[in-house]
């Protein structure tokens, strides 16, 4: 049965995120990119300057997200998102950018930075189509991450 995209809520949420909801980004997290240390995930939103995320759910369950971060001045960080497997391709990655792209226009950021690895192709086709460019690679733990930026008006 097809779902109706009509039925989702969007929310976003600056600062803070309540344990309910951490716990409930893992699990999609998890089912996306593996498993992932709680506490690590915690310190790291925590510790994150100028923490936004935007999330889209249906019938009170959380089926997406996309949280990110301030880097330096005028610089955001879209450090992580995804949409539950059997929501995908119903726009939702797409709004929950839209939603980040007009919060960070609306608050002067100027360049919005991502990185994917090349595992996951489906991220780096969706950065392509979206207005960002490739600016480098680095290294990391999972092999090499493809840098991205976009400019903001």
């Amino acid at each position: 049965m097809m779902k109706s995209t009509e039925s989702f809520k969007y929310f976003t949420v600056k600062g803070k995120l309540s344990d309910a909801l951490i716990t409930s980004i893992l699990d999609i997290n998890s089912a996306v990119f593996g498993a992932y240390q709680l506490e690590a995930f915690v310190e790291k939103v925590t510790a994150a300057n100028n923490l936004f995320c935007a999330f889209a759910e249906n019938e009170g369950v959380l089926i997406g997200f996309k949280i990110g971060y301030e880097l330096s001045d005028g610089v955001f960080y879209s450090w992580v998102g995804g949409v539950r497997e059997s929501y995908r391709q119903m726009g939702i990655a797409k709004k929950l950018q839209e939603m980040q792209e007009e919060y960070l226009v609306a608050h002067n950021y100027k360049i919005l930075r991502t990185k994917s690895t090349n595992n996951f192709k489906p991220m780096v086709i969706f950065n392509l189509k979206n207005g960002f460019d490739i600016v480098g690679v680095e290294n990391s733990e999972h092999g090499l991450k493809i840098m991205f930026e976009k400019e903001l008006p």
